[in-house]
């Protein structure tokens, strides 16, 4: 099985980086139970969770059980899940078939980058409106 590449990860928070301002790797929540998580971008309040095949299958339990905390906690969750994990409820699921292709990666971090844009300007209207 494929693991994710880093450089993956790297790349993904780096484009979010350019289009949201703050957006770190590896970011520690104060959530009790929660280590930390792969994405988070400020000032969207939305956490960007990588699930591959390879530390994921047999996980939704525990994948779910993290959901569900940080959704009570207020934030919004993304998740990137390779095809053939099972979506996880309480979060948007962005599956896309594993391979060496960088097409495929492409196209998974534009359909990450237009769901956040939409997501943002979504916000800035609601803002407004008030």
């Amino acid at each position: 099985m494929k693991r994710w590449n880093t450089s993956f990860n790297e790349l993904i928070s780096y484009y979010l980086k350019q289009v949201f301002g703050f957006t770190d790797n590896g970011y520690q929540l104060d959530i009790e139970g929660i280590k930390e998580v792969d994405v988070y971008i400020l000032n969207l309040n939305i956490v960007i969770e990588y699930d591959s095949l390879y530390y994921h299958e047999n996980r939704e339990r525990i994948d779910s059980s993290k959901t569900e905390s940080l959704v009570e906690h207020g934030y919004k969750v993304i998740r990137l899940r390779v095809q053939g994990l099972p979506l996880i409820k309480g979060s948007i699921n962005i599956t896309f078939k594993l391979g060496s292709n960088s097409y495929l990666e492409r196209q998974t971090i534009l359909s990450l980058l237009s769901l956040c844009i939409k997501n943002y300007l979504f916000l800035k209207v609601h803002i407004r409106k008030y």
